[in-house]
């Protein structure tokens, strides 16, 4: 089946050949001719000072808490293959428990990705971290703080980067 010209010029349908990736591209044509023109380019991330103080702070603060957490539990005897399998499930779940009580004030979709990719990341780390040798806990807690604000740049680059690649 080949798609067909929908209303407002936009492709419907989907193509025997190609599939699921078809789909996906049709569905992303929609959204983006789907919108007035003046919407297209712009982000979905809030450049207002709130936001962005509030995403930092979220960040590092998950950061802290999933590599306290991971210090906490992995020895210089485990393995660090393992203590990095299981840390990042557990830093997801930590930065999942922080952001619902704060995904309604920064909002839901701005707010959890972050979170979950800074639990992610800083529970990996130092879990991984601290199957190779024992340090600090003030240590694990920079690390952690560590991995939270570079997380949250890297969000902030990427949707910078990404927010221009729309066009009519």
């Amino acid at each position: 089946m080949r798609p067909r010209r929908g209303r407002r010029g936009m492709r419907c349908g989907i193509s025997a050949i190609g599939g699921a990736e078809r789909a996906i591209w049709t569905i992303a044509e929609f959204t983006v001719t789907n919108r007035p023109r003046s919407h297209l380019g712009t982000g979905t991330l809030d450049h207002r000072l709130y936001y962005v103080v509030g995403d930092f702070l979220v960040s590092l603060l998950i950061g802290v808490v999933a590599g306290l957490a991971a210090w906490a539990i992995v020895g210089p005897g485990w393995n660090m293959w393992a203590a990095m399998a299981l840390m990042m499930p557990l830093g997801m779940v930590i930065g999942m428990l922080i952001y619902f009580p704060l995904g309604s004030r920064l909002g839901a979709m701005e707010a959890m990705i972050p979170s979950m990719y800074t639990g992610m990341w800083a529970g990996m780390v130092v879990g991984m971290m601290s199957a190779m040798m024992p340090f600090s806990m003030r240590h694990a807690a920079e690390m952690g703080a560590a991995c939270g604000i570079a997380e949250i740049i890297f969000i902030w680059l990427a949707n910078s980067i990404l927010r221009g690649v729309t066009k009519a």
